[in-house]
């Protein structure tokens, strides 16, 4: 990952009980990557500090930002290389008597086997000042706990630091989902992902503590998998709000490095007789630069406080939406069942019927994940997809989406299939932008507001245009296999790297709803 090129070691004390180190090192990218305009210097920055009552250790890595074009897609990316835990955290973790909250994290999974583990794990769980995330899981069948943890740690990777897990034994796991209630159950073969403070019973904090199931740990895409894990936790560290003893301290250093060449040159003229009245006015100068300078970090340090609010309040939203989009689809499916119920019965105890539960039979059933969502395609009959498999699997990757996007996308498809099923029927005669536009019509739509057209620098630029091609259609479809397609829906805007799904009505020739891309954010205008 790293070589000895470049690599510089810088140290501070701050005269009370904090001690920093910044290491900078030139890192090895991959082959591939050939833009030499970016930096190789990944910085490393240890922290060590006390508080009078605990040793704090707060290790910060910022790794080179590559920024390339991807030669298969045309579309530009900038991003952190992929890194993974330092090796002597790893070691201090399974060493030193580290604390999170009231947990002791190993660098390893932990064996829940008896119920006082159980009770105990409880606890940790709920904590409110725990740090890191823990990952919960329990051996499918005929699988043993090691296997099975070993397996976990694998597909966790490198997160020590930023997180710990458990595994139940299988005999224990439905006491403890009766403990923490079906809204945070974790099913055998899965993975829930606890953040901290989980409130056991409350369904709208469940869809914060996200669930791996066991479809998705039984994919062969191990790499993936890792990928996801470790950027959501990335993602969530990034905006939580660190201790006040660590930002305090961080603000302490931050003032030491900017102000040091102040220091330096004070030191130099607090000798009046070497000093000339042009030099007399150059210090007075540079005095009232250095209080500017000591302002402008103060400010920073308030923005900074401000920023760490506002991303906390980002992150909680965030998870929100998810709960309240799968309330949503709960509350509709129960509507559509009312009125299939009254215009079935059309009586008064027709109306008292309507108010049932709805069945489970009629619930939606949803993917957990873009690749078992790909898989879900063939049974929509009114769908032709010729996307790139990958674009959508990337998106398992991103920190931040949530449940909620692979629920919309689901639910975006289900209703370009029921237009292609409710016009082949004749129970409709229009075209889909007055199915989506007018629903009076009665039949499902669940999308998001449809896009019909991109502006006219993405339709004529040749770079972006490419980005929307398909190619390989059969003819029977679209003359000549290719077609660029500009119609499109937002799945997520503002969140990981704002998914698209990209579509043409195509019945009117072939019968069916084109689908020619699902994936992160294309190229504008504004990311060209």
């Amino acid at each position: 990952m790293t070589s000895a090129k470049g690599a510089q070691l810088t140290a501070l004390h701050d005269g009370d009980a904090a001690w920093r180190w910044e290491f900078s090192e030139e890192w090895t990218l991959p082959e591939w990557y050939t833009n030499t305009e970016t930096s190789r210097i990944g910085v490393t920055t240890i922290t060590l500090l006390s508080d009078g009552t605990t040793l704090w250790l707060w290790v910060d890595i910022e790794p080179p930002v590559m920024d390339y074009i991807e030669p298969w897609s045309g579309r530009r990316r900038v991003e952190s290389h992929f890194t993974g835990t330092p090796n002597f955290v790893k070691v201090l973790i399974d060493q030193v008597a580290v604390r999170d909250g009231i947990a002791t994290p190993l660098s390893g999974f932990q064996h829940v086997v008896t119920q006082g583990h159980v009770e105990e794990l409880l606890k940790v769980l709920a904590d409110e000042d725990r740090f890191g995330s823990v990952y919960v899981s329990s051996p499918p069948p005929v699988t043993s706990m090691r296997v099975w943890a070993k397996k976990a740690e694998s597909l966790i990777g490198a997160v020590q630091g930023m997180g710990f897990g458990y595994i139940i034994a299988p005999e224990l796991l439905d006491s403890f989902n009766s403990e923490v209630t079906h809204s945070h159950s974790v099913p055998r073969g899965g993975m829930r992902t606890f953040l901290p403070g989980a409130r056991f019973g409350d369904s709208t904090d469940a869809h914060g503590h996200r669930i791996m199931y066991p479809t998705a740990m039984g994919s062969p895409d191990e790499r993936r998998l890792r990928r996801a894990v470790r950027n959501a936790q990335v993602a969530r560290l990034e905006a939580y709000r660190l201790p006040r003893v660590l930002r305090d301290a961080d603000y302490r250093f931050l003032r030491m490095e900017k102000l040091k060449a102040f220091d330096a040159t004070a030191t130099q003229s607090d000798d009046a007789n070497v000093l000339g009245e042009a030099n007399a006015r150059l210090v007075e100068q540079l005095r009232a630069a250095e209080t500017d300078a000591q302002q402008f970090l103060t400010d920073y340090y308030v923005l900074e406080e401000q920023a760490a609010d506002l991303k906390e309040t980002v992150f909680r939203l965030e998870s929100e939406v998810d709960s309240r989009y799968a309330d949503l689809t709960t509350a509709q499916d129960e509507i559509a069942n009312l009125r299939r119920q009254l215009l079935a019965l059309g009586t008064a105890e027709g109306t008292e019927a309507a108010w049932a539960p709805v069945p489970d039979e009629l619930r939606t059933e949803y993917p957990e994940t873009f690749a078992q969502l790909l898989k879900w395609i063939p049974k929509l009959k009114g769908i032709a997809y010729y996307g790139n498999h990958d674009d959508a699997l990337e998106l398992d990757s991103q920190a931040g989406l949530g449940e909620a996007v692979v629920m919309k996308a689901w639910d975006t498809l289900r209703t370009l299939d029921t237009y292609v099923t409710v016009r082949k029927a004749g129970d409709y005669e229009g075209a889909l932008h007055q199915y989506l536009s007018n629903q009076q019509h009665g039949h499902f739509v669940r999308t998001p507001q449809p896009q019909w057209n991109e502006g006219k620098t993405v339709r004529t630029n040749d770079r972006m245009s490419a980005q929307r091609r398909v190619t390989g259609i059969p003819e029977h479809i679209v003359e000549g296999g290719v077609l660029d397609i500009f119609a499109h829906f937002a799945l997520a805007t503002g969140r990981a790297n704002s998914p698209r799904l990209y579509f043409e009505d195509r019945y009117g020739s072939a019968g069916i709803v084109l689908v020619g891309y699902i994936g992160g954010h294309l190229d504008v205008v504004s990311t060209n």
